[in-house]
């Protein structure tokens, strides 16, 4: 997967993940839903668990953040509550049902 993203690969898939570049835009599907709209013409990604917070969306969504942001941006759970570290000090809860938006390396 951060192959695909890296090498801006049109389409790419393994199991239950999807990547998926248009033009400045690559998108990356877990079970059909869209957990990451990266965008390389403004450096930033907005994430989301659709839903979903499960140990596998985590994973996903840590691997791109680790990948692809200057400051090694994570996610954690703390008390069943999903946490997005910005790896800056800001911290904040993450809802399982919105987007957050993540600076990415220049």
């Amino acid at each position: 997967m951060i192959d695909a993203v890296a090498d801006n690969i049109a389409f790419w898939r393994k199991d239950n993940t999807k990547v998926v570049t248009d033009g400045d835009h690559t998108y990356v599907y877990l079970h059909g839903h869209m957990i990451a709209d990266i965008d390389m013409e403004t450096d930033t990604m907005l994430i989301s668990a659709c839903g979903w917070q499960t140990s596998t969306t985590k994973s996903r969504l840590n691997a791109l953040l680790g990948d692809l942001t200057p400051s090694r941006a994570g996610i954690y759970q703390k008390d069943f509550q999903w946490h997005l570290d910005h790896g800056d000090g800001d911290t904040e809860v993450m809802h399982s049902d919105c987007t957050y938006l993540v600076h990415l390396k220049s």
